[in-house]
């Protein structure tokens, strides 16, 4: 789950939960028969992106009601125990924001879902606003959570207790606040439809890290041909130093100033002084490199200049655009029918491939949707994309 919230005070709320840290195997082995005759664990993990190039999970949080597990895989020699638990269907797990958790946990510790309750997902099938951890537990709870640790490096070892604390406090809470939005689900008739999301969630994978592209920083898309292969060249150069020396890219020069020496090339190290964000001891570090990397980008073949790779993309065709129009009227229509984002009843991408299938469509929107939401837009959406199909029917 993305890393901004902890406890401060807990009103209206039990007692914290006993917190074990766990670092010894025959420990973990011991735990995994406990939790094994649960009916729910509810989980968190905590990585270390902001301080480490390749991110690794550096603790994992586990609660049952009135105890918290911190286990440390860093000091485990393997998660191998817990493995049969966390892929037991018989045994609810409970997240808020699963989808992080759910890759680099199966990334690095081969941990497979099964069973899944997200808070998160719940929150937003019940029309909530405000849908992260911090807002739910202060609305359900009238707990505050504090952003203390949020950057920390959570590879440190030993860990103070206040961190291994702070770990704790995400998952003390989330068995009852399931209970409660569960509740909510089953007297809205959207149990099913959580049950379908948290389905298609599990399923989720780490992909591998992508190389470095000049198009994915902010702005690049008003500069020109050889701006471009210069800041390609300078990011290429930082992938480089972030990998040799552990760090996070962004920590090594910023986006924004990678584009500033993109725009204006600095030839020589007391010119790349002016650009904000290199320091003296950037300079001094970095100069030499960076000067290089500008001169690549200023001398690459035109062939080698960066290039966006687009999608052919076809224009509506007016029939087909006076029906994407039609569809999110109908979108509209039903998600405030229903107390709903639009988006999460269905997007506009997914709206525009709805009209260029071929036609009629109807079998094939309602394949491309997910079984809850063809059923609360199918018979509006059917009209519109098979009207002689609705009228038969």
């Amino acid at each position: 789950m993305e890393p901004a919230r902890r406890l401060q005070s807990a009103e209206n709320v039990s007692s914290p939960p006993t917190v074990q840290l766990i670092e010894r195997q025959d420990d973990l082995a011991e735990l995994a028969v406990q939790l094994a005759g649960q009916p729910r664990i509810a989980v968190d993990s905590e990585s270390d992106s902001f301080h480490h190039y390749q991110e690794k999970v550096c603790l994992i949080q586990l609660s049952i009601p009135g105890r918290t597990f911190v286990l440390d895989p860093l000091r485990l020699a393997s998660l191998d125990p817990l493995l049969p638990v966390f892929a037991d269907p018989a045994v609810e797990k409970v997240l808020h924001g699963a989808d992080y958790d759910i890759r680099t946990l199966g990334r690095d510790y081969g941990v497979k879902f099964e069973n899944l309750f997200d808070t998160m997902i719940a929150a937003q099938l019940l029309g909530q606003e405000a849908i992260g951890l911090a807002a739910l537990l202060k609305g359900h709870f009238g707990v505050e959570l504090d952003k203390k640790f949020q950057k920390a490096d959570w590879s440190r070892r030993p860990l103070p207790p206040e961190m291994l604390r702070y770990a704790a406090d995400d998952t003390g809470h989330l068995i009852a606040l399931r209970g409660q939005l569960d509740e909510a689900l089953e007297r809205a008739g959207r149990r099913a439809w959580h049950r379908e999301e948290c389905g298609r969630l599990v399923l989720q994978k780490a992909g591998p890290r992508q190389p470095p592209s000049c198009f994915s920083i902010k702005g690049a898309g008003r500069l020109e041909p050889r701006q471009l292969a210069v800041l390609q060249a300078l990011l290429e150069m930082r992938e480089e130093i972030a990998r040799a020396n552990d760090r996070p890219p962004f920590k090594v020069i910023s986006n924004e100033t990678l584009m500033a020496l993109a725009v204006r090339q600095p030839a020589t190290l007391a010119e790349l002084a002016s650009i904000i964000g290199m320091t003296p001891k950037v300079v001094e570090r970095l100069g030499a490199s960076v000067i290089d990397a500008i001169r690549r980008g200023q001398t690459a073949e035109p062939g080698q200049l960066p290039r966006r790779q687009l999608l052919p993309y076809t224009p509506l065709k007016p029939a087909q655009d006076a029906q994407l129009k039609r569809l999110k009227e109908a979108r509209q229509r039903i998600a405030d029918q229903l107390k709903l984002q639009p988006g999460i009843l269905c997007s506009g991408a997914v709206l525009e491939e709805l009209v260029r299938m071929p036609q009629p469509a109807v079998e094939q929107a309602a394949a491309r949707l997910a079984t809850w939401r063809w059923a609360v837009l199918g018979e509006a959406f059917t009209r519109i994309l098979a009207p002689e199909t609705a009228t038969a029917g």
